[in-house]
């Protein structure tokens, strides 16, 4: 009888930052960063936009709508069942 001892393989989830994910979450979910989406209909957004502004960056953006990076992970924990 033979006993194995061997440890599973850590998941994407496990071993990427936050940004990692994001943007394995929008290459996955928006395409590429120079396609359709990202690249032509949703190169600026207000949100992004106000990240941008050097002061105003730290505030949260009190103006609608969301970032590509907002909008893809929300895609990818639906898809995960999150």
């Amino acid at each position: 009888m033979f006993v194995v001892h061997a440890s599973r393989l850590l998941t994407e989830d496990e071993v990427l930052t936050d940004k990692g994910m994001a943007e394995l979450a929008m290459n996955r979910y928006l395409g590429p960063a120079d396609g359709i989406d990202r690249g032509l209909l949703n190169v600026f957004t207000l949100p992004g936009l106000w990240k941008k502004i050097p002061v105003l960056g730290r505030i949260p953006c009190p103006l609608p709508g969301m970032t590509n990076e907002t909008r893809a992970m929300r895609l990818y924990k639906q898809d995960r069942g999150w």
